[in-house]
């Protein structure tokens, strides 16, 4: 079996639209993810939240730290109240995948390098959460597999970023940024954005 850099670089050396993505699937491994959860919000990490807000569009939005993985779930479980700003984002995803398969010689080969991006997420940050205690005993396994699932698609969307000329302040790698910091954005209900 092919192993998953040897097949990303295989796809890469097909599409320069995809030059940059072996880069990214290399440096995974070395994401602190999770590592900072329930912490105190560091100032540049309370900047860098209100960042990715004012890049969607909503600079009036309040930092506030999720602090236990039962309040976590709560907010999670508040999904009517979050969709307005999935819905922006996946706006915003829909024009990179529009983008990004415009500009590739054989646009198949972008969803072949997605699943390897997505597969190489979810081992480095499911490998977080079994192996560096990062949620404490106990958690229920919905919230494990559902910051998996975060991590997973804050990845693949800045990967997307990479296939064009997008910039740092693009609201999808500001939102990548706060996972290497060891956070996890969940979502913004009412004026409240929510920061494990």
């Amino acid at each position: 079996m092919t192993h998953p850099f040897t097949a990303l670089d295989m796809i890469a050396g097909e599409e320069q639209t995809l030059a940059a993505w072996p880069r990214l699937g290399r440096y995974l491994g070395r994401v602190s993810w999770f590592s900072a959860l329930g912490e105190p919000l560091a100032p540049a990490t309370v900047s860098l939240a209100r960042d990715y807000l004012a890049a969607l569009g909503l600079p009036e939005g309040d930092v506030t730290l999720t602090e236990s993985p039962h309040d976590a779930a709560d907010v999670l479980t508040d999904i009517e109240a979050a969709a307005p700003l999935r819905a922006q984002e996946d706006q915003l995803r829909q024009d990179l995948l529009t983008g990004a398969t415009a500009r590739m010689a054989d646009p198949e080969r972008l969803f072949d390098a997605v699943e390897i991006i997505k597969g190489l997420a979810a081992v480095t940050a499911g490998r977080a959460i079994e192996e560096d205690g990062v949620f404490p005993p106990g958690t229920d396994p919905q919230l494990l597999d559902a910051a998996v699932g975060a991590a997973v698609a804050a990845t693949v969307d800045a990967a997307l970023l990479l296939t064009g000329e997008r910039g740092p302040a693009h609201p999808f790698a500001l939102r990548f940024r706060l996972f290497e910091r060891g956070r996890w954005p969940l979502a913004l209900i009412g004026a409240s954005f929510h920061l494990y």
